[in-house]
């Protein structure tokens, strides 16, 4: 199960920069997001269906609201910025660029979770960074 949600992830993330691309090309990047944003809410009602079918609580989590509020908060300023690279970019060069954020992952998930950094998983970062250089090198200069 794990690994075919890690594929529809996947899946569904690259067609959604290719999604935003097309958009931003013809919309303004706030406009891409606040209608997006808008979109989202349509998925309310499916997730409180599911919530309930599986037995549990709508009740404010208490001990969680500062932790939803934050990956929100960082969410969207993601989102935010990532519609506007998209505008003066080329969607191979930022969703690949964008892409990197294991390594910032790394480094946080070390800091707040005390997961470990272990050699294979900076290994991992220097690939993902040869590949961003790889991805750089056909990109025209101003957007380098």
């Amino acid at each position: 199960m794990l690994r075919l949600l890690i594929v529809a992830t996947t899946v569904s993330w690259g067609a959604w920069g290719i999604f935003d691309k097309l958009a931003v090309a013809r919309a303004h990047p706030l406009l891409v997001q606040l209608y997006g944003s808008l979109f989202s809410l349509m998925y309310v009602p499916l997730y409180i269906w599911v919530l309930r079918r599986e037995g549990l609580s709508l009740a404010w989590p208490a001990t969680a609201w500062h932790w939803i509020f934050l990956a929100s908060v960082t969410g969207m300023l993601g989102l935010i910025t990532f519609v506007y690279a998209l505008k003066l970019g080329s969607a191979t060069f930022v969703i690949g660029a964008t892409a990197a954020y294991p390594a910032v992952t790394l480094l946080l998930a070390r800091a707040f979770l005390g997961e470990p950094i272990t050699a294979a998983k900076v290994a991992g970062i220097l690939l993902v960074s040869a590949g961003l250089y790889a991805l750089n090198l056909g990109e025209p200069g101003p957007h380098r």
